[in-house]
């Protein structure tokens, strides 16, 4: 018999759903620099563009848990409930979270 697999998210301890997302977005700033860099150096050889592609799936892989985390918190406001459905509805934001999974 095959064991089941648990997907679990979970806040560590001494660390909020908020937390979490502040951490999701500072990422999110770290792998958008990159980007810069690695743009800007001109993407000459396959490691490069590897490394491009690296952190733009990275980036948005950190956009989709800000928001992830966000949703954990079930002591929400109404007003940031608000806000993350009118995100999912998005296009761009379906795109986004269809693409950290490529």
């Amino acid at each position: 018999m095959a064991a089941r697999r648990k997907v679990l998210l979970y806040t560590m301890p001494g660390r909020t759903a908020k937390d979490d997302a502040w951490l999701a977005l500072k990422g999110a700033s770290y792998h958008l620099y990159q980007l810069k860099e690695q743009f800007e150096s001109g993407l000459l050889d396959d490691n490069q563009v590897m490394l491009f592609h690296w952190h733009l799936r990275s980036f948005f892989w950190e956009l989709v848990a800000a928001r992830d985390s966000l949703r954990r918190d079930m002591k929400a406001a109404s007003t940031l409930e608000t806000a993350l459905q009118a995100l999912d509805n998005t296009t761009w934001f379906k795109e986004v979270d269809e693409y950290r999974n490529f």
